[in-house]
């Protein structure tokens, strides 16, 4: 589960979850006698693909991001961060055996400032 720390994020957070959840209304205008369950099914299929877009494009930061942010970086330095540790993390094979120790991390972050 995932707590917003600032307004805006969870401002983000419920955009991006209503349109993922698609409107039952405004489909049942548009089509005749929409039935009621295809509503959860649009849900559910909008969050298995926002999951899954998410899973390929910042899965690996995300363990990276969160370390930054509760040391108490900023928002642009703990992408930073979770970055590097996702460009070290996908050279190698597996999934635990594949996280950077933080030197590693701290040294790419250094050689590429």
């Amino acid at each position: 589960m995932f707590i917003p720390a600032t307004f805006g994020i969870a401002l983000l957070m419920t955009i991006l979850s209503t349109c993922c959840w698609g409107s039952f209304a405004n489909t049942f205008k548009v089509t005749k006698n929409y039935r009621f369950e295809l509503y959860y099914w649009d849900y559910g299929a909008g969050i298995f693909l926002i999951s899954l877009i998410l899973a390929f494009t910042m899965g690996s930061t995300n363990g990276g991001l969160a370390v930054a942010l509760a040391e108490g970086a900023g928002l642009l330095q703990a992408a930073r961060f979770g970055c590097a540790v996702a460009a070290l993390s996908v050279t190698r094979p597996g999934t635990a055996p594949s996280m950077p120790f933080r030197e590693e991390v701290d040294a790419l972050l250094l050689k590429n400032k």
